[in-house]
């Protein structure tokens, strides 16, 4: 299996600042573990925050954050319960398991708010 190495946010509209970084941490061949690094680069901090993306894998569980939802490929996390801010120079590392869609490629159209 080909592992993609880490790539940087693709399309989508997120604010000045705000990154998205997605790797492959594990590969098991039919389901694998992602990760998706959010950072807030800016000078303004973020409550309850919210992260979509379109993905072509079908997300199974995830932590570090709250799975909201998935319809077809449009995917929704929020903040975890815990940690709603998302202050500047932090970052929140998001994992999820997913059984493999049409591939593993990166998370495209991110959009935060």
């Amino acid at each position: 299996m080909v592992t993609p190495t880490p790539s940087a946010s693709t399309g989508g509209s997120l604010p000045s600042g705000i990154t998205c970084e997605y790797k492959v941490v594990s590969d098991w061949g039919s389901s694998f573990q992602g990760q998706i690094v959010l950072k807030n680069n800016s000078t303004k901090t973020y409550n309850g925050w919210t992260l979509q993306f379109n993905y072509n894998s079908k997300i199974t569980s995830l932590w570090g954050a709250q799975l909201s939802g998935q319809s077809g490929t449009k995917v929704t996390v929020k903040n975890p319960s815990w940690d709603a801010t998302l202050a500047p120079g932090s970052s929140v590392t998001i994992y999820f398991i997913a059984t493999l869609g049409s591939d593993k490629n990166t998370p495209v159209n991110y959009s935060f708010s």
